[in-house]
């Protein structure tokens, strides 16, 4: 969007939220005056560039003003919407942008500081303003090459520091939205280059800056994540590739160093970082010369982290200054993990570093070293020093395992490294303003370090997560240390968690402390044990923690490096799951003789579709913790813990059922949010935004069938075989008795009319083959015996039983259209499953009136199976081919009808319609010869004594024939023989007449005409109208006298005469012929001309009838066809006799002789004209 439509746009929603007037001013005043005293803040101590021969020019110095302090700036944009945060980050960015392009361009001397840019990011972040921060950042990546160039040019001091500094500020960010990024893939590759154009002077990766080493580490997880990155930039960047993987993600192996040490060695600058301008290549140089340096910079620096003033500031400086000399000199990396290795398994002294530990004291009781130790290791994870995987492996492991296998000398350092990773493992605390609140803050004090650090989370292995988690699982329950205090139960541990009751004082505090049994514990008093457990439920309520154990659920069950280990038992293993999927607790039910069905209950009773992954794994767990060992003893376990599986899961349903029925027996509507009182917490936020759903639905009980469905199929099928019991156990429902038997099985009934019950018994069904024949039989016998106390009249008088009874008959009858591929395979199946819902409609438990939809159902049943008989792809019959699925379908339609017999009502009808049509008969008398007898072969033959008896037929047989056969006609032989009349079958001869007259069936026959029409002259065509002759004579002398006039003329005008001379021939010619066919049609002028007009006048009036002949040949053929009788003639006055018959013929005769006479003079006229005399 462009600067003039953003502003318009701005504008446009100023006045809709506020109108015109002194409203709107005063919202636009605020914006300008939080953008004006942030730009204010960031503008106050801008460096200043000089020239190196400009030693006279000094800096410009800004007036003291009264500057709003940065806490209260970031509170007021807090409070605005995030329009208008984005809308003061982005002119705040856009004013900062503009500065380093000023500077690039060499039109200004200053340049914003790294940490007021770093700043813009941190205002950005909270606004949720991310687009518009990574626009940002690459914007700045792309200036800053033009601005080293530019430092370099002016030979400042800031050359290879400030554009490095500001990157891994840059690169922090990145990061943190790495997710974001790698979406744009155009984005990355404009990070990518921006990146290496800033270490490309980088020639060895071992020897650079911290910054560098950063931006290089994040250069690797970019090319090897993003497969565009390797194609495009693969020439610039792989051979870098393999020189950072060897230097910067090698595996650390900690040194276990005891040399002369020096307490003076750089004690200057670790003591004062910041007071000094340090050139970390020539110290990086001294320290990889010399490995006594190394050491005695090592234990200095360790000696003021843990014995000095815990100043958050000096700590992070001190982090810092060993970054820098780290990238500079690779080999500290293993001296820093050694050292920390020491102070943690500091009971066992052989890991080096015994000049520290007789300094630092790690079993003193004040503890308050371990905050600081803490932040100064986060910051070397942070820059890429040692990884956190390093420091899991060769530092946390062994020192707590050494105190959970009993060694009391290692409780101090156990505590320590408990300390270490609840700091290490923790979401970074944002800190934007330390010094205005006045309270120490031992944390990272840099946004950027924060970053790079859970940066470090989301690369850890999963492995070293859960190796830690175990560690410090097993140090928990290994009960070390004592107090006065009472211990905290397990069952206590995972019901509530302890971090929600500390604040963030007393977490980051001097004094921690703990909440047990009601009484305040300090950190310094609590037992090792309980401390350890504080720990673990901090660690696993770490939203990274749960995303990264979580992400691979499949890979947990299997894996048995993570929870399958064999060093945990089974319940440890259940209570490390818990944790991680339920980090802030769960309320465990207690209650009932069997704790795991009701554990299963709880999982099953809280299901929503964020926790279906969580409940998964639980119930996949306890199913593998039965596998692992095979044996007799694992089987029994294995099927105790399917029945508790497949029992708690009817209890559920049960529940589910009777919430049901009291919410609707006591008149709670589904909309009252009261009406499920006992729903856990979680759900009770779901009814409030969703109180048109059922209860049973708001109680996840449609998630059960999912969650069976993932499991193994041994547990679907014994899941099967409860619901089939329960099946059972209802069949008898709805009985006259008034005993409590029978209210159970009513309240039975209920339950298994729901629908997710019924979707949890389909889903279970699917590749249970060997469960499916005994439910069918089960679920037989149910119906049966539903019908037959329908039949004992046991629900006549009670409605509801007789509803209650059809909601039961509606599951069964689902549940066997669950099945129906099962009963179609089998012809027997088909038959009684027909003859059973046959027995449903006659004996009226369903009809049309009771329950019109059950009463489809079961009519839509019937017809499948009826008509899925003569398919050939559903029926074993198949197998012998259409003809025994004919067989069968006659068979199963011949017991439908007896089972019909005379019954009729509605019902019955609608099923009548699903049988083939009766076939009705009519009797045909049959005929045979007189005196016919029958020989020994069956066949007729005559008497030897008829032929002396009188001829004829005489009545033999009645046969039956099928009125359809007779319409459709389509059977062969016919339905009607021959030989029944005595008669034979003799092609009959088709005569002249019906021959003809057939012809004239398909003959178009004219309409009469009136008398005028023929009393109509003739038409004659334009060309004739215009030069009519007289007589074919008479043109003559004309022709000849044009010719006389015209000798004298051009050849062309002679070319012009001679064709207009024959046009004239020709136009003469056809008059000829048309005086001639006048005289042919008129009889010689003897009728008065009565026929030549009629004829010529057909054309014109009659649209239908002859055309006029246009010549004598066309004029003769109509005047024969009209002789011969093929063409129409019109009615005429006066019949023709023979005589006239025979004069016409002479007329004939004679007219075509003078047509050729004609021919003759015309053509040799036509040769005098082309050719004269000369």
């Amino acid at each position: 969007m462009t600067e003039k439509k953003r502003v318009h746009e701005c504008n446009q929603r100023m006045i809709l939220l506020y109108g015109v007037g002194k409203e709107r001013d005063e919202a636009r005043h605020q914006l300008k005056k939080i953008t004006k005293d942030i730009l204010k803040i960031l503008n106050k101590k801008s460096t200043t560039e000089m020239g190196v021969g400009d030693e006279g020019q000094k800096a410009r110095k800004t007036k003291q003003e009264a500057f709003p302090t940065l806490e209260t700036v970031f509170t007021k944009l807090q409070q605005l919407s995030y329009f208008d945060q984005h809308q003061v980050t982005s002119q705040i960015s856009s004013n900062v942008l503009e500065q380093i392009t000023s500077f690039a361009s060499g039109t200004s001397y200053h340049l914003p500081l790294a940490h007021h840019i770093q700043l813009i990011f941190d205002l950005m972040e909270p606004a949720l303003n991310i687009n518009g921060l990574i626009d940002f950042a690459i914007q700045l990546l792309n200036e800053l090459s033009v601005v080293e160039a530019e430092l370099l040019l002016k030979s400042s001091s800031l050359a290879g520091s400030y554009t490095t500094g500001l990157c891994v500020c840059i690169v922090a960010v990145l990061r943190r939205y790495h997710a974001c990024l790698i979406l744009n893939s155009e984005q990355t590759a404009q990070v990518f280059e921006g990146l290496c154009g800033v270490v490309k002077h980088v020639v060895n990766p071992s020897e650079c800056s911290s910054p560098e080493r950063c931006i290089l580490a994040y250069l690797y997880d970019l090319y090897v994540s993003c497969s565009h990155l390797r194609s495009k930039f693969g020439d610039l960047f792989s051979s870098a590739c393999s020189k950072v993987k060897q230097t910067i993600y090698s595996n650390v192996q900690p040194s276990n160093s005891n040399l002369l040490w020096d307490p003076e060695f750089m004690l200057d600058f670790i003591e004062n970082p910041s007071a000094h301008s340090i050139n970390y290549s020539m110290l990086g140089k001294i320290l990889s010369d010399n490995a006594a340096n190394r050491y005695s910079f090592v234990c200095n620096a360790l000696m003021n982290v843990c014995m000095g003033h815990q100043d958050a500031g000096r700590i992070n400086d001190i982090a810092n200054l060993c970054a820098e000399l780290t990238a500079c000199c690779t080999v500290l990396s293993s001296e820093w993990l050694g050292v920390v290795k020491a102070l943690c398994c500091s009971s066992n002294h052989v890991w080096g570093f015994n000049d520290l530990l007789c300094s630092v004291d790690v079993s003193s009781i004040d503890l308050s070293f371990h905050d600081s130790l803490a932040t100064f290791i986060a910051i070397l994870i942070a820059r890429q020093c040692f990884s956190l995987e390093d420091v899991v492996q060769h530092v946390a492991l062994p020192s707590l395992l050494a105190a959970a296998c009993g060694d009391p000398d290692a409780e101090p350092g156990a505590r320590m490294t408990c300390r270490l990773l609840l700091h290490l493992f923790r979401t970074p605390q944002v800190c934007l303003f330390p010094q205005g609140t006045g309270k120490l803050f031992p944390g990272i004090r840099s946004s950027c370090d924060r970053h790079l650090l859970a940066a470090a989370h989301n690369s850890i292995e999963v492995g070293a997560v859960f190796a830690v988690l175990k560690a410090i699982l097993m140090l928990g329950d290994a009960e070390i240390g004592s107090n006065n205090v009472n211990s905290l139960k397990s069952e206590e541990f995972h019901m509530r968690g302890l971090l929600d009751e500390l604040n963030e004082d007393e977490i980051w505090g001097s004094s921690h402390t703990l909440k047990s049994c009601g009484k305040a514990v300090s950190i310094e008093t609590a037992s090792l044990s309980e401390y350890a457990r504080y720990v673990l439920r901090t660690i696993c309520q770490q939203e990274w923690v749960g995303e990264h154990c979580l992400k691979e659920p499949e890979r947990l069950c299997t894996d048995k490096d993570l929870i399958l280990d064999p060093v945990l038992s089974n319940k440890q293993a259940q209570k490390l799951l818990q944790l991680i999927c339920y980090p802030h607790g769960i309320k465990e039910c207690t209650e009932g003789d069997n704790p795991q069905r009701q554990h299963i209950k709880r999982i099953l009773q809280n299901l929503d579709q964020w926790t279906l992954r969580q409940s998964w794994l639980e119930l996949q767990l306890m199913i593998k913790q039965c596998m692992k060992e095979p044996g007799s003893g694992s089987v029994a376990e294995m099927n105790s813990l399917l029945d508790n599986i497949a029992k708690a899961t009817i209890e559920v349903f049960q529940q589910s059922a009777d919430l049901n029925n009291n919410s609707s027996n006591s008149g709670i509507g589904l909309f009252n949010p009261n009406s499920v009182g006992n729903a856990d917490t979680s759900n009770t936020r779901q009814n409030g935004k969703k109180t048109f759903l059922s209860s049973s639905e708001r109680r996840g009980v449609w998630l059960v069938a999912p969650l069976i469905a993932k499991l193994p199929t041994s547990v679907q099928g014994r899941v099967l075989k409860a619901a089939g019991e329960e099946l059972e156990k209802g069949q008898h429902l709805g009985s006259s008795s008034k005993k409590e038997r029978d209210r159970q099985k009513q309240k039975s009934m209920s339950l298994l009319s729901q629908q997710p019950f019924l979707s949890l018994v389909l889903t279970c069904l699917k590749g249970q083959d060997e469960q499916r024949e005994g439910l069918l039989t089960s679920l037989q016998n149910q119906v049966n015996q539903i019908l037959s106390n329908w039949r004992e009249e046991r629900y006549q008088d009670d409605v509801k039983a007789r509803q209650m009874m059809h909601e039961a008959l509606q599951l069964r009858l689902n549940l066997v259209g669950g099945m129906f591929d099962t009963v179609q395979r089998s012809t027997q199946w088909t038959t009684d499953w027909a003859l059973l819902l046959l027995q449903i409609i006659t004996s009226g438990t369903v009809d049309m009136q009771t329950n019109n939809e059950l009463f489809t159902t079961v009519l839509d049943m019937l017809g499948v199976l009826i008509n899925g008989t003569l398919a050939s792809d559903l029926s074993n019959a198949s197998q012998g081919g259409p003809e025994e699925n004919k067989r069968a379908y006659m068979n199963l339609v011949k017991k439908l009808k007896k089972e019909l017999g005379d019954k009729r009502s509605e019902s019955i009808d609608k099923v009548r319609q699903l049988l083939p049509l009766p076939k009705q008969t009519c009797d045909i008398i049959t005929c045979e010869p007189m005196g016919s007898l029958i020989d020994t072969k069956g066949n007729k033959i005559a008497g030897f004594d008829s032929i002396d008896k009188k001829q004829g037929l005489q009545v033999s047989t009645k046969q039956k024939v099928s009125p359809w056969d007779l319409f459709e006609g389509h059977k062969n032989p016919a339905p009607l023989s021959w030989a029944w009349f005595g008669t034979v079958r003799v092609d009959r001869k088709v005569i002249k007449y019906e021959e003809q007259q057939h012809l004239l069936l398909y003959h178009t026959h004219t309409k009469p005409k009136p008398r005028s029409y023929y009393l109509e002259p003739l038409p004659l065509p334009p060309e004739e109208e215009e030069e009519e002759p007289t007589t074919p004579v008479s043109q003559e002398p004309e022709r000849k006298s044009g010719e006389l006039s015209d000798q004298g003329k051009h050849a062309t005008d002679d070319e012009k005469k001679t064709k207009g001379r024959k046009r004239k021939s020709k136009s003469s010619s056809r008059a000829d012929e048309q005086a001639l066919i006048k005289e042919v049609n008129g009889g010689g002028q003897k009728d008065g001309g009565f026929l030549s007009n009629r004829a010529q006048c057909g054309s014109r009036l009659d649209p239908t009838g002859s055309f006029v002949p246009t010549n004598t040949k066309q004029a003769l053929s109509n005047m024969l066809q009209r002789r011969s009788g093929t063409m129409m003639q019109p009615p005429s006055i006066h019949a023709i006799t023979p005589q006239q018959q025979l004069l016409q013929m002479k007329l004939l005769q004679q007219e075509q002789q003078q047509q050729r006479l004609l021919r003759q003079q015309a053509q040799s006229r036509s040769l005098q004209q082309v050719c004269p005399n000369p």
